[in-house]
């Protein structure tokens, strides 16, 4: 998760914003800060306890428009992708919630719930399953060259770490005069020797 957001004043500064409570506009602020990089937020019940608002406040800004509401929680700041849209895509981690994901849409940076039969044309227009026999061999024989090859590369990485660490390195003032490796008794022997 990021630990930077943005709020755009095309939100917060509508009457239809500011026409809510204080702390429902404390609210949404901290869960705007909540948000994974998608606007999703799963710890809406902590959220609203540290800024001391209540399951009202919630739903004052469901009702109006500000948030979407999930089974188990979740929610979706529903104005995210007017501020908080990633242009880098190596900073960007899609969000875990997926399936909730699939039952929303963006309408000029606004997200919303899919009605019922936005959702039975989307699953009519989805691919069938990949029972496919020729795309399934071709996925198996695939997957494990590339795992192959990832691994191959993080051998090829600890390979390089190790052999750096077994260098050997300039003496230093530190090091024992013989540069010999020393067991721990051994080396008390001889500090206690002396």
């Amino acid at each position: 998760m990021a630990k930077r957001r943005m709020l755009s004043s095309d939100v917060i500064s509508t009457d239809a914003f500011l026409g809510m409570s204080l702390r429902a506009r404390e609210l949404y602020v901290h869960l705007t800060l909540a948000g994974d990089d998608d606007g999703f937020v799963s710890n809406v019940v902590m959220t609203t306890r540290s800024v001391g608002a209540t399951k009202k406040h919630v739903n004052e800004l469901v009702d109006n428009g500000y948030l979407l509401q999930f089974d188990g929680g979740l929610c979706l700041i529903a104005h995210w992708l007017v501020a908080n849209t990633v242009k880098r895509t190596d900073t960007y981690h899609p969000t875990i919630y997926q399936r909730e994901m699939s039952l929303v849409t963006a309408e000029g940076g606004v997200y919303r719930l899919l009605t019922e039969e936005e959702l039975s044309q989307k699953a009519e227009k989805a691919p069938p399953d990949d029972d496919d026999s020729v795309t399934k061999s071709l996925r198996e024989r695939n997957e494990p060259v590339t795992q192959l090859k990832e691994n191959k590369k993080n051998l090829n990485k600890n390979n390089q770490t190790k052999e750096r660490r077994n260098t050997p390195r300039k003496s230093s003032p530190w090091q024992l005069q013989d540069q010999q490796d020393y067991d721990m008794e051994d080396l008390e022997r001889r500090l206690l020797a002396n």
